[in-house]
């Protein structure tokens, strides 16, 4: 089939390059990460459901200390569905998300996590990031502070863009629809 070895090496070059550039091709979020384009200094607003999310059993990553996001003592706050959205967030600006339950006595909690740009890292294969930030129910009062329900979650770049994956789940058995404010400081 192949003259000489030079031949067959080329073949074997190209067929390692088509690879190659159809995994590039496919590479990003999968279908259950709901894309959301942002504006430069305007809010988004963006309606879900925690029916439409997924199911994450292990939550372990969570607690990982390349991602801590949240601690395990905590993990019953996240046994609901996780509804999950990805913005990108490009260098010198600032992501402030904002989770409002429709039902404000259905306690949700929320996280949102970064990676590099190149990575699209899903729950619960997360093994590292450059920063997690989440906001849950607390079981005591804060002074000076009225628990409405919502949850606030603020993410940072500096020099670099970055890939954002921002979650939304609940108690075991919370279910219903929600709002996501998501506003983009540059």
């Amino acid at each position: 089939m192949f003259g000489n070895t030079s031949h067959f090496a080329l073949a074997c070059v190209l067929a390692g390059l088509m690879l190659f550039s159809q995994g590039a091709l496919s590479a990003g979020f999968p279908d259950t990460v709901k894309a959301v384009t942002l504006k430069p200094n305007t809010t988004v607003t963006i309606e879900g459901n925690l029916a439409q999310g997924i199911s994450v059993s292990d939550l372990s990553w969570a607690s990982n200390s390349a991602v801590a996001c949240f601690p395990a003592t905590q993990n019953s706050r996240y046994r609901a569905p996780h509804a999950l959205f990805h913005v990108k967030l490009p260098p010198h600006s600032i992501l402030k998300v904002k989770l409002i339950p429709a039902d404000r006595g259905k306690p949700m909690s929320l996280y949102a996590y970064q990676m590099t740009a190149d990575r699209f890292d899903v729950v619960p294969n997360l093994n590292r990031v450059v920063t997690c930030e989440a906001s849950y129910p607390s079981d005591r009062p804060f002074v000076g502070r009225i628990e409405d329900g919502t949850r606030k979650v603020e993410l940072n770049a500096i020099n670099d863009n970055y890939n954002v994956v921002i979650g939304v789940s609940g108690n075991e058995g919370v279910s219903g629809s929600f709002s996501l404010e998501l506003t983009l400081k540059q």
